[in-house]
């Protein structure tokens, strides 16, 4: 029901970790950088926005899940979403997650 809803994206984010994703944290990261224009990315806020505009039900999942993220300590305001898959070649670099920077 929730990607009904909200639809189902690729997710990218311009900080170091991303904290809702718990069972994800024992893992080594790798961050691979992107160009949102050369990929299509939209701020998440943005699409979100347009989302809850079109379907009062999917605005009140947004707030939820917007929510929940926020209070695991991540800033939605650095999340960006394409609604389709990244070829991994478009990266234009790749660092450890520690040292990630973002070219948006």
């Amino acid at each position: 029901m929730q990607y009904k809803l909200s639809g189902r994206y690729v997710w990218f984010t311009e900080e170091v970790d991303v904290h809702c994703i718990t069972a994800q944290r024992k893992f080594e990261k790798k961050a691979f950088v992107f160009d949102a224009e050369e990929i299509g990315a939209k701020p998440w806020l943005d699409v979100a926005k347009r989302i809850a505009f079109k379907n009062k039900k999917a605005g009140k999942l947004i707030k939820l899940m917007n929510a929940s993220a926020r209070a695991s300590g991540d800033d939605v305001s650095k999340w960006w979403v394409v609604a389709h898959n990244v070829d991994i070649n478009k990266s234009i670099a790749h660092v450890q997650a520690t040292k990630m920077q973002v070219a948006a």
